[in-house]
């Protein structure tokens, strides 16, 4: 009988142990601990002939100093009357709408960035919106 409910109790364990396919979802967005721009964003979209130098695509480089002075309230060239990081709205953020699985401008679907290469992890992104959201908070004298 022992046996018996031993098997029983390991069948209803594996049974409620599924592997944890997207363990990134419960991880704090916050707690990033990473330097979005030199871990995140030069590698991944900086690098080659996308956003970076004098012929950065759409004149937008990433790789430049204090990146956010850059990036916020600049209307996206792509997107009229978006902008690129809003320190009003950052989750409005074109940028942020670029880096998801199903972008768009004016209600139009456009290409997902980044464009050479995977898309950015779950965990990658919620890392960018972090840094979008504190750095806003920054720039309005608040905490994230």
């Amino acid at each position: 009988m022992r046996r018996v409910l031993t098997a029983i109790g390991a069948l209803a364990l594996a049974a409620c142990a599924a592997p944890l396919e997207e363990p990134e979802r419960f991880t704090d967005p916050q707690g990033c601990d990473v330097d979005v721009q030199a871990r995140i964003l030069a590698p991944r979209c900086a690098s080659g002939v996308c956003h970076a130098g004098d012929t950065a695509a759409a004149g937008l480089d990433l790789s430049v100093d204090e990146l956010a002075l850059h990036l916020f309230d600049v209307e996206a060239s792509g997107c009229e009357g978006r902008m690129l990081l809003d320190a009003e709205a950052p989750d409005e953020s074109y940028l942020l709408e670029r880096l998801g699985d199903d972008p768009r401008c004016d209600g139009e679907s456009v290409a997902p960035m980044p464009a050479d290469g995977p898309p950015l992890t779950r965990a990658e992104r919620a890392c960018v919106r972090g840094w979008v959201r504190a750095t806003a908070a920054r720039l309005n004298g608040s905490t994230p």
